[in-house]
């Protein structure tokens, strides 16, 4: 077995190795984020006859904790299809950086992380509007009902109703076609941060993407801007991806503000309310955020 760092010409091996469900069967999205920028890499595992037999994907992210700059290697689509082929990838992964970081997880990256003595942080909230009643196997009859009723809508709150309802300090929101050195500078109130330069900004969160729909809007008070709100707009969901300030306050009115313009102009989507999802914490650290055992922050 070895280790390769993926690029476009592997992707017709790549997607036999994937499924139709995985990240990894979009083409523009892995040949764009793991394959345009140094700080952002795939790493494969080829068995001996050169198949791919599983995968992790390393980002550099940059963070500034106390006014320094730490870099947090983050991982994703972590896959393995052979016994012993993820301790090499995740052995990769922690070597990439001093600090390493999950944020979400499926539940078998979880039973990894646990057995390797992970720092969890319990402070991280996940705020989420219009959240579908899902069914489970351990339903009872009666809440399998129930839950199909709120399904349909009758006692859904809306979202942009709810944020129209409070009150909002008197700040502007513009939305822009492009970022602009200035959103990248701005000073910051939290312990704990996403740091992006104005490169990262504009391939992270690209506004012309195939694969997915960004969209930038600055936060202005007395005619100066204090921050800005990236959403990501799905078919039944919007999400804020990222968003920085100089002001906590005011900040968290333009993310409201943002969400109320973003949902109240699609109402509606084809099923059914449109879902919010926002995740904030007092360090602004970024729900199930960890790092691993001796490799925590000062």
């Amino acid at each position: 077995m070895r280790l390769v760092r993926y690029t476009p010409e592997m992707f017709p091996s790549l997607q036999r190795f994937t499924t139709p469900q995985s990240g990894l069967s979009d083409r523009s999205f892995v040949d764009h984020y793991y394959a345009t920028r140094e700080q952002c890499q795939l790493h494969l595992a080829l068995d001996q006859e050169g198949s791919v037999i599983g995968s992790i994907g390393i980002e550099q992210m940059p963070f500034e904790y106390r006014g320094q700059r730490q870099t947090i290697a983050f991982g994703s689509n972590f896959n393995a299809s052979h016994s012993g082929v993820g301790g090499f990838l995740y052995l990769k992964w922690m070597k990439s950086a001093p600090i390493a970081m999950v944020f979400g997880g499926s539940p078998d990256t979880h039973n990894i992380l646990r057995a390797q003595n992970w720092t969890y942080y319990p402070d991280v909230l996940v705020y989420d509007g219009n959240r579908r009643y899902a069914t489970h196997a351990g339903d009872s009859m009666a809440r399998r009902f129930a839950k199909r009723i709120l399904r349909s809508g009758w006692f859904s709150a809306d979202v942009g109703k709810r944020v129209a309802a409070l009150k909002i300090p008197p700040i502007e929101i513009r939305e822009q076609r492009e970022y602009r050195e200035q959103l990248a500078t701005l000073p910051s109130p939290f312990l704990l941060r996403l740091a992006p330069d104005l490169e990262y900004l504009r391939w992270r969160y690209s506004l012309d993407l195939p694969f997915a729909r960004y969209r930038l809007f600055e936060i202005a008070a007395a005619d100066e801007v204090i921050g800005y709100v990236i959403l990501h707009e799905r078919a039944n969901q919007v999400v804020v991806s990222q968003a920085a300030g100089s002001d906590a306050r005011l900040l968290a009115a333009g993310i409201k503000g943002v969400l109320m313009r973003s949902i109240s102009a699609r109402r509606r989507c084809a099923s059914g309310m449109c879902r919010a999802m926002c995740s904030a914490s007092p360090a602004n650290t970024s729900s199930m955020l960890a790092t691993p055992s001796g490799k925590l922050l000062p």
